[in-house]
């Protein structure tokens, strides 16, 4: 074995020590040389750097500097390190609404919001936030500690023990891990390219906890960061798919553009306008869309939906998707099947012919597929035809006129219609201002109410219409812009992240927050019919002081009962910037079950469309032979049942050929199959906006209230049908199914106002209202049917009826089933 002599070991050591270390041994005390030694232990640290400066430094170098995100383990002292190297951190005190707000600044930025959170539980919550980023097309990344891959794997009990990778990725555009404190910059830049690149979206980044606390030398940690060129580049569309598009729209004698929210986030704002107003073609604007050309310009579409959804034959897409919202591209919104042809621009190809056949694709980003259409275009376009465009005009004005008068009503308490008048004037005076919107007849009303001037100015519950993106929303806009920002909130709505107020007085954020307190989901006014104590699922408490909530933050709160308080409290908010939240106090009756998408929510089984048939026979049994009974004829199986029942053929009403059909959601479905199989068409239902509208093309009107849940939405489809001297020849209202001794806690007494705006108290003003329309529009009947086994009220209502000229129809006995 050989030794190392003394020499040798000397020489070895000047190969593995520093000579400033071996002169300190042999020259320097050693108090002075442990002093020495310690500075430089010091310098060589400095020359390190660990995964937490890594991950802040690899944001920045690409332009992210705000944080989204809730402290804990193992991200707390991350986020402290943040802040202090420069990055703007905001807090929140629920996961999910920092996601949300990361997302909105992706949408508002066009770069990824990132939102960061704990694991496990904090990552959960984050999970929902993430999940509509991907779905609205909003580029976010969420960031998330998580724990030991080696612990995990062999599934040993770690704290907060998940595998949130494989849990976030059904639900994000893309997913990844760094293990390795070097691949931090890569694991950064591929999540901002995934976000950012074709279609946006929402993606993940795992980061196990002794990511953060390892270390490198640092300057090779710098090395180690991206700083990504080009993360969105322009795809450009091919010459052939922008002739072929341009020769359909050249052709079309009922053109119409469709914007969806994506045309708002690609930002060619002037190219999308340009292109609207060169060709003279008529715009509608998906909800975020609005502002992208002011909603008052001339061009818009969106006050008569209805009627330039049934009757384009040419509609181009821009950044829409033909999804629920827009009916799937088929069914009663679109007309008669076949006879629309569809030009979309996307940058997925594979979103292309994914409901119906769509004969012009664009692929491409949209700022270069508008740009290759405008060139295309050139400065002799033929302007739709006159006709068409006087038809969308005269409807639209007179839609536009009947709202002016709902909103220069007063009623107290304030109705939906009225405060949203209010927030429509301050909108207007401030159009740069960013409106959040959420709720069920909170959103629906404020779409149709509350006009946009500018782009980007509306943020709403998207693609998915989840509740809870109120405060998030508002938050993330005002972080990102600067803007004052108006959160219309529905007081269920707000529930989801209300606790945020406390965020948004920390930060002191210029949110002025309007919460339109009805008392409940929907409504106020459901009870418990079981006798319990216990209110009903869908009631709050009542008279609700969501303001103190703000005042105990240190912002201010408002209590508004009048149009005159909500105004004057929403300029003080906006002129000073504070923290606001105004209880604006909103009738308990008004509103409807499920706003404007009623058909969607799922009804009883006692309901089903087998019912709802059986006991319109049993209507036409019961119809009383003194009268004029008119019972529509409306195919084969129905006229079976009927014949059943010793029906006779005088209560067969002349064919109707096309009809509007309101109703829940089951029987709808049960009615349109049945007016098929007879050959009548369906132009509508209760999922229609513009309701009345439509139904003037029609000459009959199908009513089937046999769903509780559909009467608030079909009885104002009625009331606006009245009030617009809308003049079908049949309206059959059938089984109102509501025994007469219940009816002063229905809904239909809380929700269907008469014209002149004062709330139904009994059956017999809702008998007299439907004569005076029947009388009014020359209605060929309303076959009225009502149930109770209470003699005196039915003779009651069977009079109020002859009275009103209505034929009557009545159950003589409330039968077991029908209970």
């Amino acid at each position: 074995m050989s030794k190392f002599t003394p020499a040798s070991k000397r020489r070895c050591r000047c190969k593995t020590e520093f000579p400033l270390q071996l002169w300190l041994k042999s020259k320097v005390s050693d108090r002075l040389r442990s002093a020495l030694e310690a500075q430089m232990a010091t310098s060589a640290e400095a020359k390190l750097t660990d995964g937490f400066h890594l991950l802040a430094e690899a944001l920045k170098l690409n332009g992210l500097d705000t944080i989204f995100g809730l402290p804990g383990i193992p991200i707390t002292d991350f986020l402290r390190l943040a802040q202090a190297d420069g990055m703007r951190v905001i807090s929140f005190r629920h996961e999910q609404n920092a996601g949300h707000a990361a997302a909105a600044a992706g949408f508002l930025t066009q770069k990824p919001g990132i939102c960061m959170t704990v694991s496990a539980p904090g990552f959960l919550n984050g999970l929902t936030a993430l999940a509509n980023a991907t779905t609205n097309c909003f580029p976010m990344i969420m960031i998330s500690g998580s724990s030991e891959r080696e612990i995990v794997d062999l599934q040993q009990g770690d704290y907060e023990e998940m595998d949130q990778m494989a849990a976030a990725k059904p639900f994000c555009k893309a997913s990844f891990r760094v293990l390795h404190v070097e691949d931090i910059g890569i694991g950064v830049a591929r999540a901002i390219r995934a976000a950012v690149s074709g279609r946006p979206g929402g993606v993940y980044l795992d980061l196990p906890a002794k990511v953060f606390a390892q270390s490198m030398e640092a300057e090779a940690g710098r090395r180690s960061l991206v700083q990504v060129v080009d993360a969105a580049p322009r795809q450009i569309p091919s010459s052939e798919s922008v002739e072929r598009a341009l020769g359909l729209l050249k052709n079309a004698k009922k053109p119409l553009i469709l914007l969806g929210k994506g045309a708002a986030y690609a930002q060619a704002d002037a190219d999308i306008r340009a292109l609207i107003e060169k060709t003279g073609i008529p715009y509608l604007p998906m909800s975020m869309a609005k502002g992208l050309l002011p909603d008052t310009h001339q061009q818009s579409a969106a006050a008569a939906r209805s009627l330039v959804l049934q009757q384009a034959d040419v509609v181009l897409l821009i950044g829409a998707r033909l999804n629920w919202l827009l009916s799937h591209g088929k069914g009663k919104t679109w007309g008669k099947p076949g006879s629309q042809r569809f030009i979309q621009i996307d940058i997925s190809p594979t979103e292309i012919d994914s409901n119906v056949a769509i004969a012009a694709p664009v692929i491409g980003d949209i700022g270069s597929c508008v740009s290759a259409l405008l060139v295309g275009i050139g400065n002799k376009w033929t302007a739709p035809a006159a006709d068409w465009i006087d038809a969308i005009s005269k409807r639209r004005e007179a839609n536009l006129t009947k709202m002016a008068a709902t909103l220069l009503k007063n009623p107290s308490p304030m109705t939906f219609h009225s405060a949203l008048g209010v927030i429509r004037d301050i909108v207007k005076a401030r159009p740069d201002a960013i409106v959040v919107n959420e709720g069920a007849n909170t959103l629906d009303f404020a779409r149709s109410v509350v006009d946009m001037y500018e782009p980007r100015r509306r943020l709403d519950v998207g693609t998915w219409g989840v509740m809870g993106i109120g405060m998030g929303y508002a938050i993330g806009a005002a972080v990102t812009t600067g803007k004052p920002v108006i959160a219309i909130e529905g007081d269920s709505a707000f529930g989801f992240s209300g606790m945020e107020v406390e965020t948004i007085c920390r930060y002191n954020l210029p949110v002025c927050i309007v919460i339109f307190n009805n008392g409940g989901v929907y409504k106020g006014t459901d009870t418990n019919v079981s006798g319990h104590s216990d209110v009903a699922p869908t009631v709050f408490v009542k008279g609700a002081r969501y303001d103190k909530m703000m005042e105990a933050f240190g912002g201010v709160g408002v209590h508004a009962t009048t149009r005159e308080e909500l105004m004057r409290a929403m300029k003080e908010a906006i002129a000073s910037g504070k923290p606001t939240l105004i209880n604006a106090v909103i009738d308990e009756n008004d509103g409807t079950e499920s706003g404007r998408i009623g058909n969607l929510n799922p009804q009883s089984a006692t309901y089903f469309p087998a019912m709802a048939l059986t006991r319109l026979a049993r209507v036409a049994r019961h119809c009383c032979p003194l009268e004029a009974a008119v019972v529509p004829q409306i195919g084969q199986r129905v006229q079976t049942l009927v014949a059943k029942f010793t029906a006779t053929p005088e209560t067969l009403a002349l064919r109707p050929q096309r009809v509007a059909l309101l109703g829940g959601r089951a029987t709808v479905q049960a009615w349109e199959a049945i007016l098929a199989e007879a050959g009548i068409d369906v132009a509508c239902d209760a999922t229609d906006i513009d309701i009345s509208a439509t139904a003037a093309a029609c000459d009959a009107v199908f009513v089937d209230l046999t769903s509780g849940g559909a009467l608030d939405q079909v009885m104002l489809a009625l009331t606006e049908a009245t009030a617009a001297a809308i003049t079908p020849t049949v309206v059959a209202v059938l089984q109102l199914d509501i025994p007469l001794d219940s009816a002063p806690g229905h809904p239909l007494f809380c929700t269907w106002t008469s014209p002149g705006g004062q709330r139904l108290k009994s059956w017999t003003q809702a008998v007299d209202i439907l004569g005076r329309g029947a009388a009014s529009l020359g209605w060929r009947s309303v076959v009225l049917h009502l149930l109770s086994d209470r003699e005196k009220e039915r003779t009651v209502v069977f009079q109020r009826c002859a009275a009103s000229g209505l034929v009557r129809m009545m159950a003589r006995v409330l039968e077991p089933d029908f209970k």
